[in-house]
């Protein structure tokens, strides 16, 4: 019979494996799931997992600079002596603004540098860079050119590039100085930020789109809630988005002052990265036990086309019925937010056989020669001539000019595009409001903020395209 040392022996056996499983299972349930954002970082990271408040760096796939950005690049570059960019440099795409222009003091300033940028843009190594024949607004070529694909994390130098989030990337925004750096290591130090999930469920009403989406959560999530955070927007309304809804989304999202806006990659996202480029990622989901700072759920069917106005006490966004036809005195229709041809499409569809009120000046401003292209094929360039709005170049330097030079003192404007503000953070005493192309194009028929339907039943619809 064993003696009692073999029962001693056997119960710390049967203890020690005890323990072992206890903690082998403590040690799993460590790794909680991850969101969009943190997944991403993971993956560039090489880590297996990473946490809200951690500081880690991360592989840089393009380095994306419009022409202010890359001419402040290489003027570094130039006073620190260097004779090349980086070894990185093939990965920099830069986009130089279509329009011919002086600098604001009439200087010769912008069209100097950009003169310079096309002479030495070979000879630092940049690997592309996008000029008259094909630019744009860098927001929309960008992504249309196949240089933001789904879990990549790209270096930018403006607030406004975070629209990128609709295909699932993470821009990153670093300064000039930062940009430079990261370009001599490929790589880039990040925080891991906490993720805001915005679940949006539901259809959403007629004429409504991305951009009204973007509008509704602005007025709805509270600045501190989302500052510094991701915003990760998901629910069955987001997957019913096409692509260039998704962009407007996390184009003008981006004003909700978050560190990052993204939209989960689904088969919508494959079919538009891979008619763009063969340079693909697979798209990268949220695990279904994510740790989220806050979880917000939105009712798309009551999303009715928006307008954000000049805020007083903080920012307001009301539906287009309560504004109390709010009269406009310029409407701009295009730019880097929603000038894609179906943009433009849809404000065509509503001018076709209307004319611009003459108390208002229609500015139509395509995206890219791209688009531009492509609305002068499909006639839509010929539409809006005929309804009495002027077509301008793709240029973000003139749409700015447009915003607040078009428009005199008193003067309210409407416009599609992303916020738009002099450097002090005002308009004078100008007002700017933004909504949706269909919102534009119906307003700039009644000269007032209306509905699309209200429009429609108030004008008498004329077989020339013309009002009497």
């Amino acid at each position: 019979m064993p003696d009692e040392g073999y029962f001693c022996l056997i119960g710390c056996l049967i203890g020690l494996e005890i323990i072992k499983i206890v903690y082998d299972g403590s040690k799993e349930n460590t790794f909680m799931g991850m969101t969009i954002a943190e997944k991403i970082i993971a993956l560039r990271a090489g880590l297996d997992s990473v946490e809200p408040g951690q500081r880690v760096t991360v592989e840089v796939d393009r380095f994306l600079l419009s022409e202010p950005d890359l001419f402040g690049v290489l003027s570094l570059a130039r006073s620190m002596g260097r004779t090349e960019l980086t070894k990185e440099s093939a990965r920099v795409v830069a986009a130089l603004d279509p329009y011919i222009g002086m600098s604001a003091d009439g200087s010769g300033a912008r069209a100097e540098a950009m003169c310079r940028i096309r002479l030495d843009w070979r000879s630092w190594g940049i690997g592309k860079l996008y000029d008259f024949e094909n630019g744009g607004f860098g927001s929309l070529i960008f992504c249309d050119g196949g240089h933001v694909v789904p879990g990549s994390v790209v270096a930018v130098c403006r607030e406004r590039y975070r629209s990128f989030g609709a295909v699932g990337a993470l821009p990153v925004v670093l300064d000039v100085h930062s940009i430079l750096e990261a370009m001599d290591s490929g790589k880039a130090a990040i925080d891991v930020p906490e993720t805001v999930r915005v679940v949006v469920n539901g259809s959403l009403p007629h004429w409504s789109g991305g951009k009204d989406i973007a509008l509704h959560a602005i007025g709805v999530l509270r600045q501190e809630m989302v500052r510094g955070r991701a915003v990760e927007f998901s629910g069955d309304a987001i997957k019913g988005l096409d692509l260039h809804q998704r962009l407007a989304l996390t184009a003008f999202a981006s004003n909700l002052c978050a560190q990052h806006v993204i939209v989960e990659p689904d088969h919508k996202t494959d079919v538009f990265i891979r008619a763009r480029t063969d340079r693909y990622s697979q798209g990268i989901r949220c695990d279904e036990d994510a740790q989220y700072h806050e979880i917000i759920e939105i009712d798309a069917s009551s999303i009715e086309p928006q307008v954000m106005i000049p805020p007083k006490d903080g920012v307001r966004v009301l539906k287009v019925s309560k504004t109390r036809d709010l009269k406009v005195h310029q409407v701009v229709i295009g730019t880097g937010g929603n000038g894609r041809i179906e943009d433009l499409r849809t404000a065509a569809a509503l001018l076709r056989e209307y004319q611009v009120s003459n108390r208002v000046k229609l500015v139509l401003v395509p995206g890219s020669q791209h688009v531009y292209m492509h609305a002068m094929e499909e006639g839509l360039i010929q539409i809006f001539l005929r309804s009495g709005a002027h077509v301008t170049p793709p240029s973000e330097h003139y749409s700015n000019q447009c915003h607040l030079m078009g428009i005199i003192e008193g003067e309210r404007c409407l416009s599609t595009s992303g916020r738009i503000f002099r450097e002090d953070g005002k308009a004078g005493s100008r007002e700017i409001l933004y909504c949706n192309p269909a919102v534009a194009a119906a307003s700039a028929v009644l000269g007032y903020t209306v509905e699309p339907f209200s429009m429609i039943r108030a004008v008498k619809r004329m077989s020339t395209g013309l009002m009497s």
